[in-house]
């Protein structure tokens, strides 16, 4: 099974549950949202956190002012996924929920 097939069942399936779910209430689409909100908040703070550790780490550790805060490559890409991954379930819920 080639990737394109699995792909058009995952979005078979995923119509299907979406077809077959009942819509929440007012109250609990504005909880849910509310608490999306804040795990992407978290997760910013989370990242500056790191980010802010990882700058004074390599300021101790190096003896020396560092030149460049640049994050490593699986740091970045780490940052990355978390956020894509709390935005894209905000989304995804709000469609679902207006859908």
């Amino acid at each position: 099974m080639n990737l394109y097939e699995r792909i058009r069942e995952f979005l078979r399936d995923v119509r299907w549950i979406i077809s077959i779910s009942e819509k929440p209430s007012s109250k609990e689409f504005n909880l849910v949202v509310k608490f999306l909100v804040f795990l992407a908040f978290a997760a910013g703070v989370i990242q500056f956190i790191f980010y802010i550790a990882n700058v004074y780490m390599v300021e101790y550790l190096s003896g020396s002012s560092a030149s460049s805060f640049a994050l490593s490559q699986s740091q970045e890409a780490v940052a990355v996924v978390s956020s894509l991954v709390v935005i894209f379930a905000i989304l995804i819920y709000i469609v679902v929920k207006l859908g």
